[in-house]
């Protein structure tokens, strides 16, 4: 089977793949992962030599599962498949970008219902793009799945009679909840610190994550609680200025040690699906801090394993993230909370095998 994605190695869409791919191979099963964009270790980005198509519709031509999770061409590719795939294909939606005129979230955009005929955003020609999208997507007929039910209402609403599956997005789970304590020492942070971790692909420059906002949040952070030390990664820089430290794109290592050792995930997301970024934290005990958009309700229980504040509250976003590093006890109750839910319902194995269910149903109705 083959698992295809737009970014070679970077962003959610192309961790997930990654992650399905390592745990399919464990299961037994060939995985071949092809991809549009090549990446480089510095960060740079080129279009790969084919585009990654070619492989992707021989192996289609030949019978392979296909499992789309990105493309930066959908209409095109997607008409290709149906012409190659012969109904073996899983398209996973790690957003709302193929529901819409051009938007990953519409962010309760008043002409999503009308079709997207006046985008207030200005995408060009949105309404003929989505409608191309939708008579493409109707005529491969893929099984579409959706990581949370905010995004499976969202496209059901905007394709009526379209079937999503919910598979929630999964990470790998340690079997021993981390020791806060000693990630900390590892890095070198004073025993009464109070980390506080900012994270996103684009770092400060992430729109949707509101990245903007980080230094005027963690300042307010800052004010309650003087010991707090934030971290904010993501992006180009490197350096400290103070108490912030910036860091540019981690290996997963590297972040995974980092949510370790912070007190807290401070993620002002404005829209998300199913953030692995959230997931990441509870994996290593780590309590989350977020607004209660999208699909993130679906994965924190307020005051149980994380914080959801209501959108737009920002004086309520800055208690709920001072409240957790001022009293590390109740960030430790709550991570420790966070971990232990979080091992059946969000653990990588557990998401390779309802994907299993879903690639056998496409064998058992051929």
């Amino acid at each position: 089977m083959v698992l295809h994605t737009l970014l070679e190695a970077r962003g959610g869409a192309a961790r997930v793949a990654d992650i399905l791919a390592g745990e399919l191979g464990r299961a037994g099963l060939s995985v071949e992962r092809t991809f549009e964009v090549a990446e480089t270790k510095n960060g740079e980005a080129a279009l790969a030599a084919d585009g990654g198509r070619p492989r992707l519709l021989a192996l289609a031509r030949d019978g392979a599962i296909i499992h789309l999770h990105g493309s930066a061409r959908w209409p095109e590719l997607l008409a290709e498949l149906a012409a190659a795939a012969h109904g073996r294909v899983v398209l996973t939606l790690h957003d709302a970008f193929l529901s819409t005129g051009g938007c990953a979230y519409p962010l309760d955009c008043p002409e999503l219902a009308a079709g997207c005929a006046a985008c207030p955003r200005d995408y060009p020609a949105a309404a003929a793009r989505r409608q191309a999208l939708a008579e493409a997507l109707q005529a491969l007929g893929p099984r579409l799945v959706s990581p949370s039910r905010w995004l499976k209402n969202l496209f059901a609403a905007a394709l009526p009679g379209v079937y999503v599956s919910v598979v929630p997005n999964g990470v790998p789970w340690p079997e021993v909840r981390p020791d806060k304590a000693a990630a900390r020492a590892a890095m070198g942070l004073a025993p009464g610190a109070r980390p506080v971790l900012f994270a996103a692909h684009g770092g400060e420059g992430a729109a949707y994550k509101a990245g903007g906002s980080w230094e005027a949040l963690f300042a307010a952070v800052k004010a309650r609680v003087p010991a707090a030390v934030g971290f904010f990664v993501g992006g180009r820089e490197q350096g400290r200025a103070g108490d912030v430290v910036r860091l540019p794109y981690l290996d997963q290592a590297s972040l995974g040690r980092l949510l370790a050792a912070a007190d807290a995930l401070a993620y002002p997301t404005l829209a998300d699906n199913h953030p692995l970024l959230i997931l990441e934290a509870m994996a290593m005990g780590t309590p989350a801090v977020a607004y209660a958009v999208g699909g993130v309700p679906e994965q924190i229980e307020d005051g149980r394993t994380g914080r959801l504040v209501a959108p737009g509250d920002t004086a309520g976003f800055v208690a709920a993230v001072a409240g957790l590093a001022e009293h590390p006890a109740s960030a430790a109750r709550l991570g420790a909370a966070a971990w232990q839910r979080g091992r059946t319902r969000f653990a990588a194995g557990r998401m390779a095998a309802d994907y299993l269910k879903i690639y056998e149903s496409l064998d058992r109705s051929e």
